[in-house]
């Protein structure tokens, strides 16, 4: 292969081009999604600020207040979705998967301001005394809302998982925590009904709907944080710690004792929808990789290796007789 020291990568160009491509297709669909969820979104939000007004519950409130957050979130999905489909690679040539997760920080940071500033106005309404809730009508929002997130979360959460999408994955997350919040708010008022027709803590029922809206936000601002740190893992390029990477560690290990070669560094970062290889072989006199041919082969090796992994790929793979290049 002429100097040992030639390094080949699979990278470049003619691979940034394929891989926009064919993100492209997949980003298309997904605005179609998040259209969609910004018209439930819409209408949720519509129905439980309405509703929450009505009823005087701060409950049924926080849920349209939410749903009108995520509206505003959602159009922030949109817009890196358009981002990420426009055909742009030669001014980003290693591709757009960070815009993903800093868009998913943003919007559970968001969310989590939201979360707080609901705990503290019901924690002051605990200390006042608690609130009385027209439980009638609460019991058919709920029922109402319930069906529409369900539903929702379903069809989106499919597309996330299908595309490996996290625009879609944070939208059927909101949709899922919004079922959780519709379906709580269903049973929690069913019960205080059913309390207030038998006359059994009458006086504490007044203090129910701020305390559960306290309890679901702790619960939502937890979530969200954990959701955070992943993102968060994303965009520094964390090793991956899966079934691919030992495998992967496997084939290498293999290649080292058929080839003779010296020492070899693997480094493996996946995200959402790409994982990102690179692997350095340090190779000496007594190593069998003599020509480009040669190093072609370990390529293939590696490549079929990657297999098992459904998203999209970038591997670097250098040879080298330097272990300073390699490290």
């Amino acid at each position: 292969m002429g100097k040992k020291s030639t390094k080949i990568f699979i990278k470049g160009s003619v691979f940034g081009i394929f891989w926009v491509i064919d993100m492209r297709k997949q980003l298309e669909k997904e605005k179609g999604i998040i259209l969609f969820s910004i018209a439930m979104t819409v209408l949720s939000s519509i129905l439980g600020i309405s509703i929450g007004i009505i009823a005087n519950s701060q409950l049924i409130l926080f849920d349209g207040v939410y749903s009108l957050v995520s509206f505003a979130l959602s159009l922030t999905s949109l817009y890196t979705a358009k981002f990420m489909a426009k055909n742009d690679w030669k001014r980003y040539p290693f591709g757009k998967a960070a815009a993903e997760p800093l868009v998913m920080i943003f919007n559970y940071t968001a969310l989590i301001f939201l979360a707080a500033q609901f705990i503290f106005n019901n924690i002051k309404t605990l200390l006042e005394g608690g609130r009385e809730v027209r439980t009638g009508i609460a019991l058919i929002y709920a029922v109402i809302t319930t069906s529409i997130c369900g539903g929702t979360y379903l069809i989106i959460n499919r597309f996330a998982r299908d595309r490996k999408s996290g625009l879609l994955q944070v939208e059927a997350d909101g949709w899922l925590y919004d079922t959780y919040t519709s379906l709580s708010v269903l049973l929690t008022f069913l019960v205080v009904r059913v309390f207030a027709n038998h006359g059994i803590f009458t006086h504490y029922l007044r203090f129910v709907d701020p305390a559960v809206v306290i309890l679901f936000s702790v619960m939502f601002i937890r979530w969200s944080v954990k959701m955070i740190i992943e993102a968060s893992k994303e965009i520094l390029a964390v090793s991956a710690d899966d079934e691919l990477t030992d495998k992967l560690e496997e084939v290498v290990g293999q290649i080292e004792k058929d080839y003779r070669i010296k020492e070899s560094f693997v480094r493996v970062s996946k995200g959402r929808r790409v994982i990102w290889v690179e692997i350095d072989f340090v190779v000496d006199d007594h190593s069998l990789v003599k020509t480009v041919k040669d190093e072609d082969e370990i390529r293939a090796k590696i490549y079929d290796a990657l297999k098992m992994a459904k998203c999209d790929k970038w591997v670097t793979i250098s040879f080298t007789t330097k272990r300073k290049w390699a490290k």
